[in-house]
């Protein structure tokens, strides 16, 4: 669920007559609304009403909107007594309430407190989406840099949590008598450290639950303490405390980093050189390090995790044990989908598809094929895509006839997802057919056989008979290969090259017939294809599927690069190679490389000039020198999907 939902429940904020309209783009103007005992909301959508008047209760669904209700009109002690009524809210309830109370800042409590008390993923991303959206989770981590500041800290370190460790927490008996013997710290101080555990807790949940909440907490620093919290950790000492301090941080980091607008922060802060000392730790650790490092480490840090293949062979182990037990999950808690994720990511690069189709990934994808749940099998289609992109895993592949056999089956899916994946794989698999099969379409026609010689009574024989049906039809558009992120630019793109009177073939408004055939009867057309560069084209195997077959072809490609700083690697990096491109980043002026581009594209993608009036022989003959060897097929487009 996007920020629509959000955006919904906030349009059902009151606004009384007598105060005018409520701007509900501005943060600010909700903000101050919400705070007005004369008019607040629990924005939960399980039954709460709104709640007229300033000290008026009414009878809501359960205490627990009595205590939002408290909290709305600021009477945090009514608040927290509600809570101390009932011993199995007080875990859930208290430390937040407190913290909130701490910084006047009781409406968000609520939220807080319906956060952390609700199981259902879509109430939680609800809740969690509208802090992100009003500044909440902003205010959170000012919150925990105050605690930090009272307690004298920058990071979490074993001697903090030794310090003020709450007494009926597990803990052996050495543990704790050195805690008992350090326990003359001031109230204020303890309330600061239950205020930064609360918080971290709180973190993991929400930002699990919303990108938008991840969003915020890393737009307002908290990465950088995150950071120092591992940094700090003694690598080669394996303690619960310790682990509990790793646990946390790293997790708020993982449920971070699954976020592709997030990524390079991570990258740009060293995460994975961070991280990867820890993969040498006992199952949890090393599981919960290698999912995070599969969805950040570039290609050139992916030799950190080909030392020895281990960390391949563990993670498909991994998949093993959550296909065999009955709610496919792990020990630790992760699904049987995330692991597929974690694979899926690795398989990205082109090293780990050859290590991987040798460490035997097809044996654990055929069950989960055959009888997996629908997210489990989309997965798992992915990986087989992903595989396919190397020229001697597709043989391999392509010899697997119970794969072959599953890939067939799974194309005809009533759920398109996993049927757009299929097609996918089983496109890229024969893809050296189909290369193979437009390279002799392309052969030249023979030039005509020149005039015979005259006959002796001086007159010329009929002229030869020439199929007007033989010569295809000109490559004469520019595709552009790109993915949806930026698609609002390429418009832009696309309709200033019409101006110039080019042809432009993109997704949006040519949709007709299959998908993968119509991207590619487009990329056989195409007089020039534009490669739109970004990390998420790069991630994408829709993006790669059209980017390799134009590669193939020998098409003429020009790159673009579409996302600020970013430098192509991998696959990606061969095809741009010394090509010239043009930076539609934002960094410079559109209408600039614009113009620099058109220079670029010459005549390319512009209709032919139409022939002038001549008798069919002489017609004949240009289209078979001018237009030889040209696909016949009619323009048509693709769908994306984005992965």
């Amino acid at each position: 669920m996007g920020c629509g939902t959000s955006k919904a429940l906030i349009e059902q904020l009151p606004v009384p007559s007598h105060k005018g309209t409520l701007d509900k783009s501005n943060p600010a103007a909700i903000m101050s609304r919400l705070t007005r005992a004369e008019s607040y909301t629990s924005l939960y959508d399980a039954g709460a009403k709104f709640i007229p008047g300033k000290k008026e209760r009414v009878n809501m669904l359960e205490e627990k909107i009595q205590t939002a209700a408290s909290l709305m009109s600021f009477d945090a002690e009514e608040a927290l007594s509600i809570v101390k009524k009932h011993p199995d809210l007080q875990g859930q309830f208290t430390n937040i309430i407190e913290l909130m109370s701490l910084f006047q800042s009781k409406m968000y409590a609520m939220y807080v407190a319906k956060l952390r008390s609700q199981d259902n993923e879509h109430d939680r991303k609800v809740i969690s989406d509208f802090l992100a959206l009003t500044g909440g989770a902003a205010a959170t981590v000012v919150i925990y840099v105050d605690a930090m500041e009272k307690l004298g800290v920058s990071y979490i370190s074993r001697e903090l949590l030794q310090s003020y460790w709450n007494p009926d927490d597990e803990l052996n008996e050495d543990e704790d008598e050195d805690r008992n013997s350090n326990t003359t710290t001031s109230n204020e101080k303890i309330k600061a450290f239950e205020v930064i555990c609360g918080l971290r807790h709180y973190w993991v949940d929400a930002s699990d639950a919303s990108e938008h909440f991840c969003m915020s907490l890393m737009e307002s620093g908290l990465l950088q303490f995150l950071v120092e919290d591992v940094k700090h950790l003694n690598k080669d000492e394996e303690d619960k405390i310790e682990a509990s301090i790793y646990d946390t941080s790293v997790t708020i980091i993982h449920n971070s980093a699954r976020h592709k607008q997030l990524q390079q922060r991570f990258r740009d802060s060293a995460v994975v050189q961070l991280l990867t000392p820890f993969l040498s730790k006992k199952r949890d650790i090393k599981l919960l390090t290698l999912l995070t490092l599969s969805y950040i480490i570039n290609e050139n840090e992916n030799e950190l995790l080909l030392a020895d293949g281990s960390d391949f062979e563990f993670l498909l182990s991994m998949v093993e044990e959550a296909w065999e037990e009955e709610d496919h999950r792990t020990f630790e808690g992760y699904s049987l989908w995330e692991l597929l994720k974690g694979l899926s990511n690795l398989a990205q690069n082109d090293v780990n598809k050859k290590l991987l189709m040798r460490k035997g990934v097809l044996d654990h994808l055929k069950p989960i094929l055959k009888n997996g749940e629908t997210l489990e099998k989309e997965e798992a289609l992915k990986i087989v895509w992903e595989l396919s992109f190397d020229k001697d895993n597709r043989q391999e592949i392509q010899g697997d006839s119970e794969i072959m056999q599953l890939l067939e089956k799974l194309k005809t899916s009533s759920t398109s997802g996993t049927a757009e994946c299929a097609l996918g794989a089983l496109w890229v698999l024969a893809m050296d057919k189909k290369v193979s099969k437009e390279s002799m379409q392309n052969i030249p026609f023979p030039p005509p056989p020149p005039p015979p010689p005259q006959t002796t009574s001086g007159a010329l024989p009929s002229p030869p008979s020439i199929s007007l049906a033989q010569p295809q039809a000109s490559s004469v558009h520019i595709m552009i290969s790109y993915q949806w992120g930026n698609q609002s630019t390429l418009l832009q793109i696309r309709e200033m090259l019409r101006q110039r009177e080019y042809q432009v073939w993109m997704d949006v408004d040519n949709m007709k017939g299959s998908t993968l055939e119509a991207m590619a009867d487009a990329i056989e057309k195409a007089a020039v294809v534009l490669i739109c560069m970004s990390q998420r084209y790069k991630e994408s195997t829709n993006c790669r599927t059209e980017a390799e077959y134009a590669f193939e072809l020998g098409k003429p490609i020009i790159p673009l690069l579409m996302e600020g700083g970013y430098k192509p690697d991998g696959w990606l990096g061969i095809i741009k190679g010394s090509k010239l491109f043009f930076d539609f980043s934002g960094k410079y002026p559109l209408a600039r490389k614009f113009e620099e581009l058109v220079r670029e594209l010459g005549d390319k993608g512009k209709a032919p000039t139409a022939p002038d009036e001549v008798d069919s022989q002489i017609v004949a003959v240009k289209h078979s020198q001018v237009f030889a060897g040209a696909p016949s097929k009619d323009v048509a487009t693709c769908h994306k999907m984005m992965f």
